[in-house]
């Protein structure tokens, strides 16, 4: 068994997904920094987004013992994730 990979069917559904989360964690952390700051957020005045999609594989290799000839062991499967990472960046105005 070799080139195995794995992918995901509907991409646009997890970006989504991912740039939600991304999203409520910079509104909570901007509701922390009110009142860490000392300000007041008056409105959203910017929003930008940056999506990376890393893939990572472990690739399985080959045991010593069928290197040096010895007995072959069964394949198994390889593990790894498919990740996506969404960044985003809220602007706002400060009082």
């Amino acid at each position: 068994m070799s080139n195995l990979s794995f992918t995901i069917d509907d991409m646009d559904t997890v970006r989504a997904n991912a740039r939600e989360m991304a999203i409520i964690d910079a509104k909570e952390k901007a509701k922390r920094l009110e009142g860490d700051l000392d300000v007041k957020f008056i409105r959203l005045t910017g929003f930008y987004e940056n999506e990376d999609q890393r893939f990572y594989e472990e690739r399985v290799m080959m045991s010593a013992d069928s290197a040096m000839g010895g007995a072959i062991s069964a394949p198994s499967l390889p593990t790894g994730e498919n990740k996506v990472v969404s960044n985003v960046t809220l602007i706002y105005e400060v009082r």
